[in-house]
């Protein structure tokens, strides 16, 4: 949900990545070290080594702009591609081509992607099945809740109760549950997230 820390423990871990390429759907992003551009010309002509991709009004709407990205992540290679807000790319289990081929072999290109949601009930299933790691915020939607715990061994009634900052890591590999973890970073590091 909004304010949970999703988004602030994604910018933590993209940290470690020296190339990262990000798509913000809802244009709110705005992060120190980061190159941002509003249009895909001026984020696939950047020489930054990290780049905000918050399409203006037109490519927001345009679905040939979300494929064009991820082409160019793809194309790019050896890069940490986040996607904060899955639902503005996906419909239903339908994503732009070359975002499903980061997916399913970007890390034969060195590409490794971080997906974000507050709805993980929209997911398609194939960010489900090619997910490594998961961070769990609290979700106050039964669906959502009943998805995650259905792809993960995280319940539902531990998924609600979880507070403000509050999640569980689980590894694909081995799915043992551990948190609930705090997401505990010095003050001005929060208030400078968005």
């Amino acid at each position: 949900m909004t304010g949970s820390g999703k988004t602030t423990l994604a910018r933590e871990l993209l940290a470690f990545s020296p190339f990262v390429l990000a798509l913000d759907y809802k244009g709110l992003l705005s992060w120190e070290g980061y190159e941002r551009y509003t249009t895909l010309k001026g984020t696939v002509d950047s020489r930054a080594p990290k780049v905000i991709y918050a399409p203006n009004e037109s490519e927001l709407r345009d679905a040939v702009y979300h494929d064009k990205f991820f082409e160019f992540c793809y194309k790019r290679g050896n890069t940490t591609v986040y996607v904060d807000e899955v639902y503005g790319v996906a419909k239903g289990n339908l994503l732009p081509p070359h975002y499903h081929a980061i997916l399913t072999r970007g890390r034969e290109h060195g590409i490794s992607t971080y997906s974000s949601t507050q709805r993980p009930m929209s997911l398609p299933n194939v960010i489900l099945s090619e997910s490594e790691h998961w961070y769990i915020f609290r979700l106050t939607m039964p669906g959502d809740r009943k998805k995650v715990e259905e792809s993960v061994a995280v319940g539902s009634e531990s998924i609600q109760s979880l507070k403000k900052r509050e999640f569980y890591y689980v590894a694909a590999e081995d799915q043992i549950p551990i948190g609930p973890l705090i997401l505990d970073l010095p003050k001005h590091t929060i208030e400078g997230a968005n």
